[in-house]
């Protein structure tokens, strides 16, 4: 499980520290609306679009293993 800890915020960015008790961390991995999993850092900056927005977070151990996926749901209102 990834804990998830919002560290700023700009407009239509939210910048995110991630943390978990995972044993033996590999690295972190996301995926945005949906996409194909990436590597990401411990801290990222998640760029928003109008509209619906998800984030999904998942550990890998050194063993290759992933852990379960973490989410994060944002609804951007077009303020024009």
């Amino acid at each position: 499980i990834v804990e998830i800890e919002v560290v700023g915020t700009e407009v239509g960015v939210i910048h995110l520290e991630l943390e978990t008790y995972c044993p033996n961390l590999a690295s972190y991995q996301m995926t945005k609306d949906g996409a194909t999993w990436q590597e990401t850092g411990q801290r990222l900056a998640w760029p928003l679009k109008t509209g619906w927005n998800t984030l999904g977070l998942r550990t890998v151990n050194r063993a290759g293993v992933t852990g379960p996926e973490t989410a994060i749901v944002v609804m951007l209102e077009d303020n024009q």
